[in-house]
């Protein structure tokens, strides 16, 4: 799946994601990198932006720190915000993005 969402191959991406099961990945590094590439493959995808934001605050709470640190979950986050999203979405995006250090 991270090699898909690195070569930017967002559809086979979410299929390799569905296809796991993060809760059997144990270091919370991984899995949090699990929830973030698949974020960040979902933000790619047309309607699916609130499955996105869903998955990298998941990533999030699992390893806060390395996640706002991320400069390719900052660009997704950016990306993001430049989607049209529902209310509830937009908010938890834009309190996403002054965590990783795009809103101040």
């Amino acid at each position: 799946m991270s090699l898909n969402t690195a070569l930017g191959r967002h559809g086979p991406a979410v299929d390799a994601g569905r296809a796991l099961d993060p809760e059997a990945i144990t270091a919370p590094g991984r899995r949090m990198a699990y929830h973030a590439d698949l974020g960040r493959s979902l933000a790619h995808l047309r309607g699916r932006e609130g499955d996105a934001t869903r998955e990298l605050l998941l990533a999030e709470t699992i390893a806060p720190q390395r996640l706002r640190l991320d400069p390719l979950v900052r660009d997704c986050v950016i990306h993001l915000l430049g989607r049209p999203t529902p209310s509830h979405t937009r908010r938890d995006l834009r309190g996403l993005a002054h965590r990783v250090g795009i809103l101040t």
